[in-house]
């Protein structure tokens, strides 16, 4: 399953209706040929910020790789560690994150809005 499909999982199984409604009219999606740099670099992640109108401290990264971390700290926003499938020298630099998870099943709106 892609990263999009698990975050569209999570939001289904976990918002409210307010928030699919928000979500559903949401148009922007950020390719990797739209943008200059790749991560660690926080083009990427600022980018989609800018596009949504979004606070970047108000933003939470969802990330499982040391250059994700990386960025997310570069751009000034919190980020969350998926630990499955990451490798384990990588996490140990994740020690800014705001919490670990082992996948996206466990994750609530409820708990990402406890991190902003």
């Amino acid at each position: 399953m892609s990263s999009a499909e698990n975050v569209r999982k999570l939001f289904a199984d976990k918002a409210t209706p307010e928030l699919i409604e928000r979500i559903s009219h949401e148009k922007e999606t950020i390719y990797r040929d739209q943008i200059s740099h790749g991560k660690p670099d926080p083009e990427m992640f600022l980018t989609t910020a800018e596009r949504l109108g979004l606070d970047a401290k108000r933003c939470i990264v969802v990330e499982d790789s040391l250059s994700g971390f990386r960025a997310a700290e570069r751009a000034g926003m919190k980020y969350i560690v998926i630990t499955t499938g990451a490798d384990a020298e990588e996490l140990k630099h994740a020690g800014n994150a705001c919490a670990m998870y082992e996948d996206f099943t466990t994750i609530t709106v409820r708990s990402l809005m406890g991190f902003l």
